[in-house]
């Protein structure tokens, strides 16, 4: 037991990416792989703020092998740099962790001219973890893990292939929820072709967290009622779920699983759980990654 504590803790010379690590849940991540000693790379679009949790993670964590990259995941071009930063800096990658996303409303066009929360959630992470593949296959055993939710409930129909930027009907939820499909069906489909190189995938559910996430979007009445309450636990308390996937020793027999934290608040176990139809469909896995490297301008080999 004192071995497996151990190595679930000690993170010497592992190199840990977190996007949007600049504050509440990828905040919490980043401090807790820096208190183990990574190397942790935390991705902003501020800068300022950026720098500003750069210097809170290495005071909290003891640990001054803590950096930022400039990322907006609304920019094609950002993510691009970004990889080059990390690939040109580090010689291997242990740990992605794609952490950062968001739910806006009304409806708006990313740069590049995407549905701005299918490119933000979807697609941005989508490149970069394939800019960051080779590194991390070549870092192997390594990790990569996607935050998503419990919002892909929220659509009946799955994934809309024949309206991918809710060009036709626009509600940010269900927008939202399919956008979070999306993220698990990449999940699923990385660890189906990349699995047997020693990369193992995972889709994680944090629980309902208290940050700042959603306040510009319609869900913001639910994080801001306080019926709601009950259901909502610490950054700290839902980074554990994130953290079981990129850390814990012994747990590749359940990469390419959806990973949640059970019950509300500040209790529960971390655990694989089933998942509906829309999120067990290779099929649409693996067309999904073929129109998102169409789209993002990837090979989809």
């Amino acid at each position: 037991m004192a071995d497996h504590l151990q190595a679930a803790n000690d993170l010497h010379g592992k190199v840990c990416v977190v996007t949007g690590g600049n504050a509440g849940l990828g905040l919490a991540t980043a401090t807790a792989l820096a208190r183990r000693g990574a190397t942790t790379v935390i991705t902003a679009r501020d800068r300022a703020k950026g720098d500003d949790a750069v210097a809170m993670i290495r005071a909290r964590a003891a640990n001054d092998d803590v950096y930022c990259i400039d990322l907006d995941l609304a920019s094609l071009a950002s993510v691009r740099v970004c990889a080059e930063a990390v690939l040109k800096r580090w010689p291997r990658l242990d740990v992605l962790i794609n952490n950062a996303g968001g739910i806006f409303s009304p409806r708006s066009e990313t740069v590049d001219g995407f549905e701005t929360i299918f490119g933000v959630n979807h697609l941005g992470p989508f490149l970069l973890t394939n800019l960051l593949l080779d590194r991390l296959r070549s870092s192997a055993p390594a990790r990569v893990v996607h935050l998503s939710s419990l919002a892909y409930h929220f659509p009946v129909t799955g994934i809309r292939f024949d309206d991918l930027q809710s060009t036709r009907r626009f509600s940010s939820a269900i927008v939202y929820g399919r956008a979070k499909i999306a993220v698990g069906l990449f999940s699923a489909e990385l660890h189906r072709r990349h699995h047997s190189a020693g990369l193992s995938s995972y889709a994680v559910h944090p629980g309902f967290v208290r940050t700042s996430f959603a306040q510009d979007g319609d869900m913001s009445g639910f994080f801001a009622s306080a019926s709601a309450a009950t259901f909502i636990r610490t950054p700290e308390r839902g980074a554990s779920a994130t953290l079981w996937c990129a850390t814990e020793p012994g747990i590749e027999s359940s990469s390419g699983s959806f990973v949640q934290n059970r019950w509300m608040g500040n209790w529960g176990k971390v655990k694989p759980v089933r998942v509906n139809r829309h999120l067990r469909s290779e099929r649409d896995a693996e067309r999904l990654w073929i129109e998102s490297a169409r789209l993002v301008g990837l090979s989809p080999i």
